[in-house]
């Protein structure tokens, strides 16, 4: 879990023009990304984001598509969600895109990152227009796309995080869309647990 003294290693390898294998680049892209200790998804949430260095990020994720290297659903991931706590949302919404030009199907993960990003901007006052893909859009505009394809394109079944973050998006941007997603929150039956979410 070295990452400084991982990516530095890399970088050698890379002066000496050798090679990682597909699955060397894919663990040292999570550790970059600061997805921490790998796990069965049962640990603990977490009080402190791991180490994370975006720039080294996409250092390898350059060097794995230099070397045709197949850049997997969780390397995807990993990229967005560094992104997402580096307060750049819009950055990895260029690259949950670049996963659907790939035909890569996404999961709830790709998703969940992206929305809590955009609901903080927006909670920030962040409310002007951002260029994405050579077209202005918002982080309203945004998080209402991926909620419908996360729904309707991929069919997957949202917790009450997805739910807290598009509530929270909402009410930064003072859109009555708000009470169709507290009205289709309800009709799932989850009881909340967010204390965020019961203060809303």
């Amino acid at each position: 879990m070295d990452l400084e003294g991982a990516f530095s290693a890399y970088k050698t390898a890379v002066e000496f023009e050798a090679v990682p294998s597909s699955e060397t680049f894919c663990n040292l892209l999570s550790l970059t990304a600061g997805l921490g200790e790998q796990g069965s998804g049962q640990a603990l949430v977490r009080e402190t984001e791991p180490p994370h260095n975006l720039t080294a990020a996409l250092t390898v994720y350059e060097g794995m598509l230099r070397h045709n290297v197949t850049v997997p659903e969780s390397s995807y991931t990993a990229l967005i969600r560094c992104c997402c706590i580096n307060q750049q949302p819009f950055r990895g919404l260029q690259f949950y895109r670049d996963m659907q030009k790939l035909s890569i199907s996404p999961k709830l993960r790709t998703f969940t990152s992206l929305l809590d990003a955009l609901s903080l901007f927006s909670a920030r006052g962040n409310h002007g227009s951002v260029d994405v893909l050579g077209s202005a859009t918002t982080a309203l505009e945004s998080g209402f796309t991926l909620y419908e394809e996360m729904v309707g394109k991929y069919g997957l079944e949202l917790t009450e995080k997805e739910y807290l973050y598009m509530l929270r998006l909402c009410l930064a941007e003072k859109d009555r869309r708000f009470y169709d997603i507290l009205k289709t929150f309800g009709e799932t039956g989850i009881v909340p647990v967010s204390e965020e979410l019961r203060t809303i």
